[in-house]
């Protein structure tokens, strides 16, 4: 398994656990922790099977994932960016600061601020292009780059976000996505647009916020086979293919799909929570897989329908009927436009097995039989401001339908029907 470098150093402390369902969550939290500033060690001796699975016997198994939460905490030594960086944001008071209180601050607040703010996303950029020995990546991002990154996050951000997420989260997400615009191979490729929107942002739908970034861009920025190729350096289509046919082994044994493993619904499908379960259902690896491979440059979005129209003869209860329920995947941007991507391991893009007997049956401009893409920011201001998203049969929906809880709608989306028509 790839040996990483150390990225964090992240501390914690346990509380007592009143039982054992309690003290098993604890353990996923302290790992889930470790994770987000791991970098040293390899993943298959992070992620053994005797681990915490829902099956486990709690008081055998929770030591055991408590310990190796332990362990990883206690070798973790270096900090997040450079210790120049992170004391210069910690004088300045940034570790403290939501971007809520930033955003609401005078302009002149603002503005002693915001060169504090870049400056952090560039020791972030600056430690991550040596961390994969990018040689051929700029010494430090262009600067007008980080401040459009930044404002993008900030103008599109959910508002509870907004509450809860610190600057320097920001900043972190900012760095790193221009380090792998930079040092990765394919890039530059991407066009600016399609950057902001689809390998900046550092979430796909409503999953908990996780520093998913540091980890991911090191482990598979570091694979030889993926961005060092001996045949030569895979452009986009093949670095999506193989992050889907190879990017689940990132733990032991790899992550697979589990029909409906949780009742609480995708609140636990954050890119960590897959990564501990080593499980998900189509939804948590499908925000997996997006954040995988955002975190190397590559676009990604989550696509999906809210119910297959089979017919009554398929699912005679109609959206009723398990047949009939929905279904999500991965849409990755292959330079003439989105291809839909089968999570199962398909090496080639645009196949699946909905493909076309299930997606044939949907029907453009609805909700519930229409197919959908997320987009972070309004897909009205991408149509008005950048001419669309490279798809020109998708229109511009106001929210992202997730039928797990109809009346969320912070997310905005894509009405993306009629491409998947023409596979018919």
């Amino acid at each position: 398994m790839q040996s990483m470098l150390i990225i964090a150093f992240l501390s914690c402390q346990l509380s007592s656990m009143t039982d054992a369902r309690n003290s098993m969550t604890q353990g996923k939290e302290v790992q889930k922790l470790a994770w987000a500033g791991a970098g040293g060690m390899e993943l298959g001796n992070m992620l053994s099977p005797s681990l915490c699975a829902p099956s486990d016997d709690a008081a055998r198994c929770v030591p055991l994932a408590l310990d190796a939460a332990r362990a990883m905490l206690s070798a973790l030594t270096g900090p997040v960016v450079a210790t120049a960086g992170a004391a210069a944001a910690a004088a300045a008071g940034l570790d403290q600061l939501t971007v809520g209180v930033h955003l609401a601050s005078s302009a002149a607040a603002q503005d002693v601020a915001m060169p504090q703010i870049r400056d952090y996303a560039t020791h972030v950029y600056v430690d991550a292009i040596h961390r994969v020995a990018a040689t051929g990546a700029p010494r430090a991002p262009p600067q007008h780059e980080v401040e459009a990154c930044l404002a993008f996050l900030f103008r599109f951000m959910p508002l509870g976000d907004k509450d809860t997420l610190l600057v320097t989260f920001i900043a972190e997400t900012v760095g790193l996505a221009l380090a792998a615009r930079y040092s990765m191979p394919w890039g530059l490729s991407v066009p600016w647009h399609i950057f902001l929107n689809d390998v900046l942002p550092y979430s796909s739908l409503t999953e908990p916020r996780e520093r998913w970034r540091p980890l991911f861009y090191t482990y598979y920025g570091s694979i030889p086979d993926l961005v060092n190729n001996s045949a030569g350096p895979l452009d986009l289509v093949g670095a999506e293919t193989w992050m889907n046919t190879n990017g689940w082994a990132i733990r032991t044994p790899r992550i697979v799909f589990k029909a409906d493993p949780n009742p609480v619904g995708v609140w636990d499908y954050d890119p960590f929570s897959v990564l501990f379960n080593g499980y998900a259902s189509c939804t948590g690896l499908s925000i997996f897989l997006v954040s995988a491979m955002r975190s190397i440059g590559l676009p990604a979005r989550v696509a999906g329908t809210p119910h297959w129209n089979l017919g009554p003869s398929v699912c005679p209860l109609g959206d009723q009927s398990p047949d009939c329920g929905n279904h999500d995947w991965v849409e990755a941007w292959a330079h003439d436009g989105w291809a839909f991507v089968d999570e199962a391991g398909n090496t080639v893009l645009n196949t699946s097995w909905f493909v076309p007997d299930w997606s044939g049956h949907q029907s453009p401009g609805g909700l519930n039989h229409s197919i959908f893409a997320a987009s972070w920011a309004n897909s009205s201001f991408i149509v008005e401001e950048y001419g669309g998203d490279s798809d020109p049969l998708a229109m511009p929906y106001a929210y992202f339908p997730m039928v797990w809880n109809w009346t969320i709608k912070t997310n905005s989306g894509w009405d993306v029907t009629s491409r998947y028509l023409l596979f018919s």
